[in-house]
């Protein structure tokens, strides 16, 4: 079974690329450019192939946070693409929708079509992506995206999740400890109703190994709008999808009801 991390900005996009490729290989699924980065520079994972969308929101870092490009798509998947290649992926295909008269970049782009060395597909096809680097047309392709009701994140917070899970018996719920750059992947391939990401959140906790902040910014922009996500911490904060802990089960279901 491949390996294969897509990356792309848009949250139909990589629900797409669940449904068609989640139950022919090992997918991991990226939103952004940092967390694509870490994916790739991590070293942990094998991948067989890198498909990924050109156009992806430009990011803070590295640059002044007033930066004219932040917050508006950049082509950022070129430099995924050329990275990938660099570390020896053989496979990486750039999947884009850009119209091909809509800038200089998505009409410079045919002249990569079918090419050996990264390959650009003009829509959102990622199983055509997958069969134009392996030449095989899966057989079975019948995944449908597992549903929970409740989904919590955090580190060192089993205890808390017991208690939920005892408050919400009827719900089909989780509980992740992950690192940052595998929450996307989790996060589209349980779709959950209902997230709790439980941790500190103030900006002086940014050293931290489990930054919350940055974990409940990137959720809110993936997040489909009947998906319903709040944060808890032990340091207060002014935002109403912020709950101070400690904190009862009857407190997080308030705070959902609300939503």
């Amino acid at each position: 079974m491949k390996t294969i991390l897509v990356i792309d900005d848009k949250r139909q996009n990589l629900d797409l690329a669940q449904k068609q490729l989640g139950a022919i290989c090992n997918l991991y699924l990226a939103s952004t450019f940092s967390t694509a980065k870490k994916l790739l520079k991590s070293g942990k994972i094998d991948f067989d192939a890198v498909f990924t969308d050109v156009m992806l929101i430009g990011e803070e870092d590295g640059v002044s946070s007033d930066n004219p490009e932040i917050g508006k798509e950049v082509p950022y998947g070129l430099v995924i693409a050329l990275y990938a290649k660099n570390i020896g992926i053989e496979n990486v295909v750039l999947v884009t929708d850009l119209s091909h008269h809509s800038g200089p970049i998505a009409w410079a782009l045919d002249v990569l079509k079918g090419s050996a060395f990264v390959n650009c597909i003009r829509n959102k096809n990622w199983l055509e992506a997958y069969t134009s680097c392996f030449k095989e047309f899966p057989k079975e392709n019948t995944n449908s995206i597992k549903e929970i009701d409740f989904l919590v994140l955090g580190k060192g917070h089993e205890g808390y999740y017991d208690q939920l899970i005892q408050h919400f018996p009827d719900f089909k719920s989780g509980y992740l400890d992950v690192e940052e750059e595998f929450l996307e992947t989790f996060f589209i391939m349980f779709n959950p109703k209902r997230t709790l990401i439980l941790g500190e959140i103030a900006p002086e906790a940014r050293g931290a190994d489990y930054y919350v902040n940055s974990l409940f910014k990137k959720l809110l922009d993936l997040k489909n709008p009947s998906q319903k996500i709040i944060v808890a911490g032990f340091m207060s904060l002014d935002n109403p999808l912020y709950l101070e802990l400690p904190a009862l089960p009857k407190d997080f279901e308030k705070k959902f009801n609300k939503l």
